[in-house]
């Protein structure tokens, strides 16, 4: 056998010509070709990161901002007294562990006493006060003033509160009104600025000297490594004191809510920062990674690709020959049963795997992956069977519940004096939207739609109970709202889950069209004339059904004309969206409504869900969508 044509003569030939090349461009280009590839990576990795760091940031903050919203609105529609509200804050504190205090802030009326219980954490424990006192003003408080006059909630600026706890921190406030829609006072919450720079610390970066710092809407600098910085400089004041414009326009595009990638001096260092918004609280967050580093990471990589490419030609020479011969041999046995195994048989004989060299290893390693494939086989096999039988119990758990609510229409065939149709889909395979409807007598008829919070079958198994409580609840009680009081007390008693639903439950009077009604904090629903046009029912007080005990609910009354249509619906419909995040909105279900007016319950309803495919435009179902639309076909008279 000829040497070049041998795998030995190739080896030596083909390694003595790509030693000394690899060597002349390892020497020659690696540095250059190395620093730019880190320089590249390290920027993919800092806008990554920064905005993987602003979006855990925003987790936080968004968390807040609706926890503290859920209050605001849970405020607005509770009549209980000032010690059960000030229970609702000390539970939100609590129950949240990123709020570091929250205070219920009211105006006082007319021979009250000014109300403003505050709760905020010392340690492990709630401490209570009252920022009501002639020492602190918290009307002129910005947290206060903000929300009051801007009319939507919004964040302050970071500051030193001596209301409660002294601590630095950012309050993020939402206005409540009374019912003439005049504002009354806030529900706040507090993000302690500490936490939040703890918080920061604790984020892995790319690198042992890199940091992140936090920048407020002016560009105040409220969490840094350097705590001498915090609340005492702004970013603006740094680049001036330093006469540094690459810094001031840092800071710019910062404040201006951008995310981007710079080279930058920070403490003494050149580096590079990325930077990014967080959520809607108007701060900027931006990653620090020190030049110093990359070039650390860059000679050593180039000292290491020198030194291998020299050794490994030296010695490359010396023993091609010698690895030639020895893996050849093993080489093709392996080779064999690696032909074996991919003709399907796992049984073929490997070769001992004798001493430790790389083929040794080869050999020893494809015996384990030739085992771990067997197992992988196996276990995919189960894998598949445990997905095959959850699927097929989610199916049946969905035939089950779907069983539980009327779906055969026409309901009431011999009935002339009205109709209905209704339609129910789950966003995923079982979900906690809801409608019901039934005769307590041959004159009255109830109809229901509710919508439990959360998804899945937890939200199912909720439904479920709630519609059964209803069912007999209606039974026993002719007034809408004294079933959803019972209803309530009932769902609320144990709910350890902090579960509820909102409810629409109405009962219709078809000898006189009259129908009264009750609603647990549900959409109002719509009634639209034969001539198309659309109204919305005015919705009674009522808070969330299930959430607390002892709540009351107003009941609405209202006389249905000859073929008018009730439109009752849940959050899914309103909230249906397309790709780009568009809602479709009450606007559009009333015009669709308008435009199906004088089709039939069934026809109607099919036209309205159409509309809906039609908007998502191909996007996934977000929410649940239930819809039941109801015809009063009646003599009825006007309304009062």
């Amino acid at each position: 056998m000829r040497l070049h044509r041998s795998l030995a003569g190739k080896l030596l030939c083909w390694g003595f010509v790509g030693s000394s090349f690899v060597l002349a461009l390892v020497v020659g280009l690696g540095y250059v070709q190395a620093r730019s590839l880190l320089e590249e990576e390290l920027e993919a990795k800092a806008r990554e990161l920064a905005q993987a760091t602003a979006n855990r940031m925003a987790i936080v903050t968004e968390s807040l901002e609706r926890t503290t919203e859920t209050v605001a609105d849970l405020v607005d529609t509770l009549a209980v007294d000032r010690a059960a509200l000030a229970e609702v804050i000390a539970r939100t504190v609590e129950r949240n562990a990123e709020i570091y205090g929250s205070a219920l802030a009211l105006l006082p009326r007319e021979g009250e006493e000014p109300f403003a219980p505050y709760v905020y954490r010392d340690g492990d424990e709630l401490v209570r006060t009252s920022l009501a006192a002639e020492s602190y003003r918290f009307d002129v408080q910005d947290w206060f003033v903000l929300p009051r006059h801007g009319g939507a909630p919004q964040w302050s600026e970071p500051y030193y509160d001596e209301g409660g706890g002294n601590v630095l921190m950012a309050t993020y406030s939402a206005p409540l009104r009374d019912g003439r829609g005049d504002f009354r006072g806030v529900v706040t919450a507090d993000l302690s600025l500490p936490w939040l720079t703890s918080f920061l610390k604790s984020l892995p970066l790319l690198g042992p000297e890199g940091f992140t710092f936090l920048l407020s809407a002016q560009g105040t600098v409220i969490a840094h490594p350097d705590e001498a910085l915090i609340m005492n400089e702004t970013l603006f004041s740094l680049a001036k004191s330093r006469d540094d414009d690459g810094l001031a326009e840092l800071g710019r595009h910062m404040i201006g809510g951008e995310a981007g990638f710079g080279a930058v001096t920070l403490s003494g260092q050149t580096g590079w920062t990325a930077f990014a918004p967080v959520g809607d609280t108007g701060w900027s967050l931006a990653v620090f990674f020190p030049r110093s580093e990359l070039l650390r990471d860059v000679a050593t990589l180039s000292r290491t690709q020198g030194a291998a490419a020299l050794i490994g030609m030296i010695l490359l020479l010396a023993v091609i020959a010698f690895l030639a011969q020895s893996i050849t041999k093993p080489l093709r046995a392996l080779d064999g049963a690696v032909q074996a195994l991919a003709g399907g048989d796992d049984e073929a004989p490997l070769p001992d795997p004798r001493g430790t060299d790389e083929v040794s290893r080869l050999t020893a390693s494809f015996a384990v992956m030739r085992e771990e494939l067997r197992r992988s086989m196996a276990e995919l096999a189960r894998t598949a069977q445990a997905r095959e039988r959850i699927e097929s119990e989610l199916r049946i758990g969905r035939a089950i519940q779907m069983s539980l609510i009327p779906k055969t229409f026409p309901p009431f065939p011999t009935r002339s004096d009205f109709a209905l149709h209704a339609l129910l889909e789950p966003a995923r395979e079982v979900g906690g939207d809801f409608y019901d409807f039934f005769l307590t007598d041959d004159d009255h008829l109830c109809l229901a739609v509710g919508d439990v919070s959360g998804k899945g079958v937890p939200a199912a198994l909720f439904m479920a109970v709630t519609r059964t409580f209803l069912k007999a609840l209606a039974r026993e009680e002719r007034s809408p709202s004294r079933v959803l009081e019972r209803l309530n007390d009932e769902l609320a008693e144990g709910n350890d889950a902090s579960m509820f639903v909102t409810l629409f439950f109405a009962v219709v009077d078809l000898r006189r069209g009259l129908m009264r009604y009750a609603s647990g904090g549900h959409p109002s629903p719509l009634v639209a004339r034969p001539d198309g046009t659309v109204s919305t029912l005015p919705r009674p007080r009522g808070p969330l059904v299930g959430a607390l005990e002892g709540m009351t609910f107003d009941e609405g009354e209202k006389t249905l004309e000859r073929d008018d249509r009730l439109l009752v619906f849940t959050d899914g419909v309103t909230e249906a969206m397309t790709a780009k995040g568009e809602l479709f909105g009450d606007d559009r279900t009333a015009r669709a409504l308008s435009a199906l007016a004088a089709l039939s319950c069934r026809e109607i309803v099919a036209g309205l869900r159409e509309r809906l495919v039609r908007f998502a435009d191909g996007a996934d179902q977000s929410d649940d969508i239930a819809l039941l639309l109801f015809t009063y076909s009646g003599k009825g008279s006007s309304d009062p």
